[in-house]
């Protein structure tokens, strides 16, 4: 046995940012109640996300200004957080709030915030390289409030990477045959400012997807980091995904799925693990492979420049 390793990782540095503009998942809502503390290490920082007791949600930086302690050990005192060192306290705008003891608040006493939103039941936070407020935003949406549809699963994966990889699958039409079997699927790619929409036609090809069979797919993807894919056909459900950067080349998935009502909920769990087992192929390839700046294209492999150009806004 060998005792070199297969592969090295210095011959193709990644040119890329290693985080795009944009809004980023870093979580689930339900990840954090009312009352409630979570710590979080990803986008290249430690952040504390807490939840205030009127609901309201707030994420920013996790060391106090004060004597720089880790809040995610501190604790919700009504609606702002407490610092568990000296028990100063911080609103959701970051402001300082109380100080138990003295009678000065010093002006350097602001811990920094994040813009945060939360949509379909994810939480998402703004990161943007030149400090720059939000552009756009995230849509929600209907299937997520329809009576007609249940929320079925969450899916989680972690695994080394880059955004755009993902992102750029949807405009890699040759792989949907090599990879995953799609041969004769019909495919169109539509991008649109921070948006772009791909839809899908397998008629009568065997997706992987079990009694799924054939399905009509549309898919969009909403700025660097997120994307919603609504399957119809012989049954409807609802993907969606946030992909979003941990540390430089890691990346955190995760994903909601919603199904119809016609739809059992075992038989919901086999198509999402059907589904889960497809995007593993792709994890494979991603955590193996490197970016090529200027990659040799056939005219088979889709639209791929196009969607890099489009890709490029997120790195202004």
């Amino acid at each position: 046995m060998s005792l070199l390793p297969e592969r090295g990782g210095f011959d193709n540095p990644d040119p890329r940012p290693a985080i795009p503009n944009g809004w980023m998942g870093i979580g689930f809502s339900e990840d954090v109640t009312a009352g409630q503390v979570v710590s979080r290490h990803i986008l290249g920082r430690d952040l504390v996300l807490f939840r205030g007791n009127d609901g309201v949600l707030s994420v920013v930086d996790a060391y106090c200004p004060h004597l720089g302690a880790h809040l995610g050990t501190g604790a919700v005192v009504e609606n702002r957080i407490r610092c568990p060192f000296h028990f100063w306290e911080f609103d959701g705008e970051g402001r300082c709030a109380h100080i138990p003891y003295g009678t000065s608040k010093p002006a350097a006493a602001t811990l920094k915030t994040h813009p945060s939103r939360e949509v379909n039941g994810f939480i998402f936070v703004w990161h943007h390289s030149r400090g720059e407020s939000p552009h756009w935003e995230i849509p929600s949406h209907p299937i997520v409030a329809s009576a007609d549809h249940y929320f079925a699963e969450t899916r989680e994966h972690l695994f080394k990477g880059h955004p755009q990889d993902i992102s750029e699958n949807g405009a890699d039409f040759s792989h949907f045959v090599a990879v995953h079997g799609w041969d004769g699927v019909k495919l169109k790619f539509v991008p649109d400012a921070h948006c772009y929409r791909v839809g899908y036609d397998t008629g009568d090809v065997n997706t992987g997807y079990g009694d799924a069979g054939a399905v009509g797919v549309d898919s969009l993807a909403v700025g660097p980091g997120y994307t919603y894919t609504h399957y119809t056909g012989a049954t409807e459900w609802l993907m969606m995904t946030c992909f979003t950067p941990v540390d430089p080349g890691v990346l955190y998935m995760h994903q909601i799925y919603y199904a119809h009502r016609s739809i059992p909920r075992h038989s919901a769990r086999t198509l999402i693990d059907a589904v889960d087992n497809e995007w593993c192929k792709d994890i494979r390839i991603w955590e193996g492979k490197c970016y090529r700046e200027k990659p040799a294209l056939s005219n088979g492999d889709g639209p791929i420049a196009q969607f890099r150009r489009w890709y490029e806004q997120f790195y202004e």
